[in-house]
């Protein structure tokens, strides 16, 4: 879990030692802020990319500062 006023709120679920290990969380916040990409776009980059290649499953539930709301997940 991470959020941050300037660009989103995240809550994770999944194989705890990978969210861990990649900051997953503080990543989509990361890209949100500093690659200036959408809190969905960044959520799936780091979900479906970053975490799927390293062979963590898992998903995140993430509100954007505009309060949109979005998931990105790479399991059931």
């Amino acid at each position: 879990t991470y959020a941050d006023n300037a660009a989103a709120a995240i809550s994770c679920t999944g194989h705890g030692e990978y969210f861990i290990r990649y900051g997953v969380s503080h990543e989509i916040v990361a890209q949100v802020k500093y690659r200036q990409v959408s809190a969905a776009l960044a959520a799936d980059d780091v979900i479906n990319g970053q975490l799927l290649s390293a062979g963590g499953e898992g998903a995140a539930i993430v509100l954007d500062r505009q309060g949109v709301f979005s998931t990105a997940y790479n399991s059931e």
